[in-house]
């Protein structure tokens, strides 16, 4: 009996133990974040965002791009660039509406997790955009309301987002991506080409109706709630109409519809307006009435004058709001992201990365996402795959599922976010990231690859350095045996500068085998066959394929390539820019040429 009491006594003194492992675990990591309480409500004051406590915020993002709402060109569905709305009417013609929903599930449940709003935490940002369209929450186009067992509309995924906002010290900007009838022409809205959101008619006006009743239903629902920053009343509206179809007139006056439906069920929110593509198309606030509102704008331009521009020009209208750029990126060839941010932080303007993760075979190594892929065989087809196909599929779109890359938005966040911290969910080392896109390749000869001794990581999320390629067989870019001094590396605060007079192909495919960032001196366009000067120095680069998938080989190109070279700090110091890579037991200027050595592999 003495000793039953004793194995009683075991077992329970074991599961204290384990409960209190679990409890101080769950407290240390919950430790990491600070939630959003009543006292981080954030109202505007003036051209800026304070919060209970008088305490400025500047709303620093990232969107969930492709999360509620697809988009083909970076979403694993094959619509034709037709929108997701030609996607979901497929899958409910061929399987029915339940069914279609419960395929939508499980890409939904996948493609965003807990542990995503953890890593966007890590990366440093205190904001998340989140977009969705109309039909996550109406079965068809006549308004046929989803509802949930109490009978209520069903926001269950937006109460999710929201409480994950929450957990994780996370605002939310719940963003109308798509509503019924269309408010531009692209896919982007739901549907591309079928414009009539703004219709003078009867079927317009019912479609704004429509917004207006949904926007009230979502306000009822999150009325006081401090992890909701700001609704975000209708993305890019009139994007991409000719010209003489826009009247920003119509536009404005659905917000003011919007706004006074929110005010009646939610009087203290915050409310932001886009202006498609300048703040100069949205009225003056005071001559509306609206208040507690932030204006916004969308920038995806060439030519940095584009950027400082709109910025001052948006302020010159005098409006007394804060700005937000909800979403940005840089086409120009002379123009990177960081460039782009300096201005917006220079100028008190807020933003939103767009976008977290994408999906196709290029998406790892574009710096539109902080987590791509590097293939599409995953890719749905909504008229011919199985039912059982596309669960596997969506259901495989996890971002710690293997299947993505970090991609280069991380950089970006590390240099802008100081609270940065080691990111959640690790960078995909189960697969080596061999080859950029194949888009346009032209045929190369690979070569046997040499691989590195491990050396510690030197950037959150990285294991190892992956595998080199030794030198390539082909005569026409054949490297010769490497001989590196001082003089070869000129390092400062923001360069580092290869001194070498050519680049050949083979040597170009080996620099896309890594992450990180090469600084060429000038920032001087480079394409084919193209001669750059430094100095009394010339260089040569040779660019082998296209690498950014835009079809076609540009400067753009290099940086694309460049940017996949092995990272490399820029600092002065040797210790500072590589590990110990030959085992010397010492870290030495050696290590600096074994690592340029095999991640450049530059001819003398």
């Amino acid at each position: 009996m003495r000793k039953k009491w004793i194995s009683y006594l075991c077992v329970l003194l074991s599961a204290v133990i384990l409960a209190t492992s679990l409890f101080f675990f769950s407290t240390a990591q919950s430790g990491r974040y600070t939630p959003i309480t009543d006292e981080d409500a954030l109202h505007t004051a003036g051209e800026y965002l304070e919060n209970e406590n008088g305490e400025r915020v500047f709303l620093r993002g990232i969107n969930l791009g492709g999360w509620l709402i697809q988009e083909d060109w970076f979403c694993p569905a094959d619509n034709g660039t037709q929108g997701d709305h030609y996607t979901l009417e497929t899958l409910i013609s061929r399987f029915g509406t339940e069914k279609a929903y419960e395929l939508y599930d499980i890409y939904q449940d996948a493609w965003i997790q807990e542990t995503d709003f953890m890593n966007i935490a890590d990366m440093g940002f205190n904001c998340v955009r989140i977009p969705f369209w109309y039909r996550n929450f109406q079965s068809d186009d006549n308004g046929t309301w989803i509802l949930n067992e109490d009978g209520d509309v069903d926001l269950s995924r937006l109460e999710w987002a929201v409480e994950m906002c929450r957990k994780y010290g996370l605002y939310a900007i719940l963003d109308l991506h798509g509503v019924n009838g269309c408010q531009g022409m692209q896919d982007h809205c739901g549907q591309k080409g079928n414009y009539h959101f703004f219709d003078q008619n009867a079927q317009g006006e019912a479609y704004r109706r429509q917004a207006v009743d949904l926007w009230q239903v979502i306000a009822f629902r999150f009325a006081g709630d401090p992890a909701v920053a700001m609704f975000d009343l209708l993305n890019e509206p009139m994007c991409d109409v000719p010209l003489l179809q826009r009247n920003h007139a119509h536009v404005n006056a659905f917000y003011d519809d919007a706004y006074h439906a929110i005010r009646e069920v939610d009087p203290n929110r915050m409310i932001t307006m886009i202006g498609t593509w300048d703040i100069g198309k949205l009225p003056s606030p005071s001559s509306m009435g609206w208040t507690n509102v932030v204006y916004q704008f969308h920038q995806y331009d060439q030519f940095m004058i584009n950027y400082t521009g709109r910025v001052d020009r948006a302020y010159l209208c005098n409006y007394n709001v804060p700005l937000f750029a909800g979403e940005f990126h840089p086409t120009g060839e002379d123009l990177n992201l960081r460039d782009v941010i300096e201005v917006y932080n220079t100028r008190n303007v807020m933003w939103a990365l767009w976008t977290y993760k994408g999906y196709n075979s290029w998406a790892a190594w574009a710096d539109w996402f902080a987590y791509g892929s590097t293939e599409d065989s995953l890719i749905v087809h909504p008229e011919t795959d199985s039912y059982e196909e596309i669960a596997r599929k969506w259901g495989a779109m996890g971002t710690n599922s293997g299947n993505f890359y970090k991609g280069h938005l991380f950089d970006v966040a590390y240099e802008f976010l100081p609270d940065a911290v080691s990111a959640s969910i690790p960078f995909n080392r189960e697969e080596d990231l061999t080859e950029a896109p194949t888009t346009q390749a032209p045929t190369t000869t690979e070569a046997p690859t040499t691989a590195l001794p491990t050396a510690p990581p030197d950037e959150p999320g990285d294991a190892t350095l992956p595998t080199a390629p030794s030198a390539s067989s082909d005569t026409t870019a054949a490297a010769v045996p490497l001989s590196f001094d001082a003089q070869d590396i000129a390092i400062d605060e923001q360069t580092i500068v290869i001194r070498r007079k050519s680049i050949s192909p083979d040597e170009l495919r080996s620099a896309a085998r890594y992450s990180g960032d090469l600084i060429l001196p000038d920032k001087q366009a480079i394409g084919t066959g193209d001669t750059l000067r430094y100095g009394q120095d010339v260089y040569t680069l040779v660019l082998f394929r296209d690498c950014n998938g835009d079809g076609r080989i540009t400067s753009a190109d290099a940086r694309a390539a460049l940017r996949h070279t092995v990272r490399l700090q820029t600092l002065s110091e040797p210790q500072q820019i590589a590990a110990d890579s030959d085992q010397s037991g010492r870290i030495t200027t050696s290590d600096a040429r074994r690592i340029l050595r095999y991640s450049l592999g530059l001819i003398s």
